[in-house]
């Protein structure tokens, strides 16, 4: 149970934004997210907006469970995040810092598309 409220809490950061100050450990989480980034990870994105777009729920649900686990378990394998650290706000900051990268790859992807 608390690995999914972690995933939730994860999920909640991707979509709103990092708008607090970066913590060292947060900035070093995004960092390496970033750094060990999948094309897998920007599909979910791309999949997790659209069906939120279209009010799909319970798809969006599910995509948003898969999604934070897969990003979880490379950070756990990749960044050094300890699963006693899964509910800090620092993970939440770094999968934040994260969400945002994807976010703006996926804008600048679709500007390019459509001539912007």
């Amino acid at each position: 149970m608390k690995l999914k409220a972690a995933a939730m809490a994860a999920v909640m950061v991707l979509t709103a934004g990092a708008a607090m100050a970066q913590s060292e450990r947060g900035a070093e989480l995004g960092q390496c997210l970033v750094d060990t980034a999948t094309e897998a990870d920007e599909q979910s994105m791309r999949t997790v907006l659209l069906q939120a777009l279209q009010d799909q729920t319970d798809e969006l649900n599910r995509t948003l469970i898969q999604f934070s686990l897969q990003v979880l378990s490379r950070a756990v394998d990749k960044c050094g995040l300890k699963f006693s650290e899964l509910e800090s706000p620092e993970v939440e900051e770094g999968i934040g810092i994260y969400g945002e990268y994807l976010g703006q790859k996926i804008f600048e992807a679709t500007l390019a598309k459509i001539g912007g």
